[in-house]
């Protein structure tokens, strides 16, 4: 079975259709038939800015959550876990101050003593 014939064979059924179109009203619509209407809504330019406008907002929001979770303290002055931290950074602090002053020739009793 070449091209040819399917060719010959396709074109009577092309005929017999566009006949029958023709006799149903010119619109192809069999008779009896009610019309079906397709909604397609196309991608407006609005319905862009309104889910860009949505993004934006959901991404200020998530901004601000984040920059005052960064801006709490690592401590909370009430518990005693917490407090025990600050203590043992103070001390530290205080430890490098001293190692720092003995360095560099710096004695206890300087007024120039670090921290």
């Amino acid at each position: 079975m070449g091209t040819r014939d399917l060719v010959a064979r396709a074109v009577p059924r092309i005929r017999k259709a566009l006949a029958r179109r023709s006799q149903a009203g010119g619109d192809g619509r069999r008779r009896g038939r009610k019309p079906v209407a397709r909604i397609v809504a196309p991608m407006e330019g609005s319905t862009l800015q309104i889910l860009g406008v949505i993004a934006l907002v959901i991404a200020i929001v998530v901004t601000m959550y984040d920059l005052r979770l960064s801006l709490s303290p690592e401590t909370c002055p009430e518990c005693p876990h917490c407090q025990a931290r600050a203590e043992a950074e103070r001390l530290r602090q205080e430890r490098l101050a001293r190692e720092y002053s003995r360095r560099i020739g710096i004695d206890e009793d300087d007024d120039r003593k670090i921290g």
